[in-house]
């Protein structure tokens, strides 16, 4: 049997890690459901003059002012809170076990974990910045309007 059909057991890894994981996995599908359906995100759109869109692939959707906060605010708490998921449950890789594995595994897997943590660290910062960025700039023009 490959090593890819084998049961995994994630039973080392606490409860709480594994729920954010599940939680953060979840609403990131939910997400483009969300988004899709709506026409785009408000990230980084600078409303004027009483016009309020979001923007998907450089086509632009009018939305109500409801619509443009709800579009501003839920996309970016979703960008975020996939890479906090990664983060919670990364760290305790090397606690998942599958049938066969040896203690030399077990400590390859420990390095592996520890790497990709600061892999999944790194990205989570940039992509915090970058959406922040865009956070700002579009409620810096929301308040401009007003």
């Amino acid at each position: 049997m490959s090593k890819w059909r084998k049961k995994f057991d994630y039973s080392g890894v606490p409860r709480w890690a594994k729920l954010i994981f599940i939680i953060a996995s979840v609403n990131w599908f939910i997400f483009f459901v969300v988004v899709l359906t709506i026409g785009g995100d408000a990230l980084d759109t600078q409303p004027a003059n009483g016009r309020f869109y979001v923007e998907a692939r450089s086509v632009q959707t009018d939305v109500s002012k409801a619509t443009w906060v709800f579009s501003l605010f839920y996309p970016y708490v979703s960008l975020i809170l996939l890479p906090v998921g990664a983060l919670c449950f990364v760290p305790y890789l090397h606690r998942v076990k599958w049938e066969g594995q040896d203690e030399q595994d077990m400590r390859w897997t420990k390095r592996t974990s520890v790497v990709a943590f600061f892999l999944v660290g790194f990205i989570a910062s940039l992509l915090l910045y970058a959406t922040t960025r865009d956070l700002i700039r579009s409620i810096s023009a929301w308040m401009q309007m007003n």
